[in-house]
């Protein structure tokens, strides 16, 4: 079991380098960017940030259980390691955010992450993958079609919190949802296919890229369209909210396809990241980063395509 752990270690340094950063600053600077992120949301989401924070911790758990290295471990190990290595790595990513939880007095948010970790250990949603569920989107592209089918059980949550904002009349709520759900659409375009499945498209550069971008716009508003329907009947004075969350949902989105694409064939590397990070901090920073990434991406693309 300690040499998983150390394999998996060295995989991280690996992949820390391909982002242009050394390992030994990489991790003070994580603990940095994590301690503003969390500072970021309590700053301007006093009301509800606990749970939002909630919501961010177990989204990122959950994820960790969906690596590709951890189904690998499922066939190497007995079933009692894989679930006590399982149970380490899910506590070891809890942990953070409970110290940051406990900090704010969120004793019961606490015991929800607690007993979430140790539940998402011992769950496999395996035999869930393989039966394909259907998706409102086609085969072509792939993102929003394995990307649902991944975040398949963030419905009940994201259903739950919707009806609870409707019970007590919380429009702030819907909005987060809607902005929840265009981060999930963005995290769709962090998995990286294979060249192949580039090369094949009998397009220019920049057909493909229109093509994809359009698809993706498309997909998304598939996949907001209920919340929206229900902000415009339910909570109708907050469109000018909502066509301000849904505009920078659409933003991100390009800028994310154009990145995806601009590092193609590997993933986003540091400068993307930082470059994603300062967006967030002055959304109208994407006018210019989406036509650096675009150029790029157009670049990338040429020697694949034609």
């Amino acid at each position: 079991m300690s040499y998983y752990f150390l394999l998996q270690f060295r995989r991280f340094n690996r992949l820390v380098r391909e982002f242009g950063l050394m390992p030994v600053l990489a991790y003070p600077l994580l603990l940095v960017l994590f301690l503003l992120g969390s500072a970021l949301i309590f700053i301007k989401s006093p009301e509800y940030a606990t749970w939002i924070y909630l919501v961010i911790a177990l989204v990122f758990i959950e994820s960790i259980g969906q690596r590709g290295a951890t189904h690998v471990s499922k066939t190497l190990f007995t079933k009692p390691l894989f679930y006590q290595i399982r149970l380490i790595e899910n506590t070891a990513c809890a942990i953070p955010f409970v110290i940051i939880l406990l900090y704010h007095n969120a004793f019961s948010q606490c015991m929800i992450l607690s007993l979430a970790a140790v539940a998402l250990a011992f769950s496999s949603r395996t035999g869930i993958i393989k039966k394909e569920l259907p998706t409102p989107f086609r085969r072509s592209p792939h993102e929003f079609t394995v990307g649902c089918r991944k975040a398949v059980l963030y419905l009940p949550l994201i259903a739950y919190i919707l009806v609870q904002a409707v019970l007590v009349n919380n429009a702030n709520l819907v909005l987060f949802v809607l902005a929840f759900v265009f981060f999930l659409c963005i995290s769709f375009y962090f998995s990286v296919e294979h060249l192949s499945f580039v090369w094949i498209h009998n397009k220019s550069p920049e057909d493909f890229l229109r093509a994809k971008i359009r698809q993706g716009l498309i997909n998304a508003t598939i996949l907001t369209l209920p919340i929206l329907i229900l902000l415009f009947i339910r909570f109708p004075q907050t469109w000018p909210a909502i066509c301000l969350i849904q505009g920078v949902g659409y933003l991100f989105i390009i800028a994310m396809i154009a990145a995806k694409y601009s590092a193609f064939p590997t993933v986003i590397n540091l400068p993307h990241i930082i470059l994603f990070m300062i967006c967030l901090w002055l959304p109208p920073m994407l006018l210019i980063v989406i036509p650096l990434f675009y150029r790029k991406a157009l670049n990338k693309l040429e020697t694949i395509l034609l």
